[in-house]
C-alpha cells in the first residue's frame, strides 16, 4: 500500500506531525485516500479480467468452431457450458466478495456470452435451421445448468 506509506511516513516529516494524535489524525486523513486506490485497482481489476474472459471465449470458440462440421454453433456451447461449470464451482467453494467480483463477474461474465446464444439460435431459425436452432436452445438451457451443479458438487466436495 504505497498510499498508506505516503501519508504515514513521508507527510508526517514534511508537516512536522511529531505526536501520536497528530499521526492518528493523519492516518484518519489517508483513510479515504487509500480506499479509493484500493476502489480503483478492483475496477481496473475486472477491466482487465473481463478482457481477458472475452479474449479466452474467443480463442475456444475459434477452436472448437474451426474444427467442427456443420452449422451448429458448437463453439458457443462450448464456452457457455464450461463457464457454467467454472461459475457452479467458484459456487461449490463459497468464493465471495472481491475474489468473486473478479474471477465470477470479470472472468466468468465477460468469458460466457448469452448475446451470441441468442443470435445463433435466431440465426439458425432464420436460415431454415429451426431444428438446430431448437436443439441449440435446449441443449444450451439443459446441459447448462447440469455443468452449473457439476461445479457446483466439484466445488463443495
Amino acid at each position: 500500500m504505497p498510499g498508506l506509506a505516503l501519508f504515514l511516513i513521508i507527510l508526517p516529516r514534511v508537516y512536522g506531525f511529531s505526536t501520536l494524535g497528530g499521526l492518528l489524525d493523519l492516518f484518519l486523513m489517508a483513510v479515504p485516500f487509500v480506499l479509493a486506490v484500493s476502489f480503483l485497482a478492483l475496477w481496473l481489476a475486472v477491466g482487465l479480467l473481463g478482457g481477458l474472459g472475452a479474449l479466452a471465449r474467443f480463442l475456444l470458440d475459434a477452436v472448437v468452431s474451426v474444427n467442427s462440421p456443420g452449422r451448429f454453433p458448437l463453439g458457443t456451447l462450448a464456452v457457455n457450458l464450461s463457464g457454467a461449470a467454472l461459475l457452479g464451482l467458484l459456487v461449490g467453494v463459497s468464493l465471495h466478495g472481491d475474489a468473486y467480483l473478479l474471477a465470477g463477474t470479470a472472468v466468468i461474465g465477460s468469458y460466457t456470452t448469452f448475446s451470441t446464444w441468442v443470435f445463433e439460435s435466431h440465426r439458425l431459425a432464420e436460415d431454415g435451421w429451426s431444428q438446430f436452432a431448437a436443439v441449440n436452445i435446449a441443449l444450451s438451457l439443459l446441459l447448462g445448468v447440469g455443468a452449473a451443479e457439476l461445479g457446483r458438487l466439484i466445488g463443495g466436495a
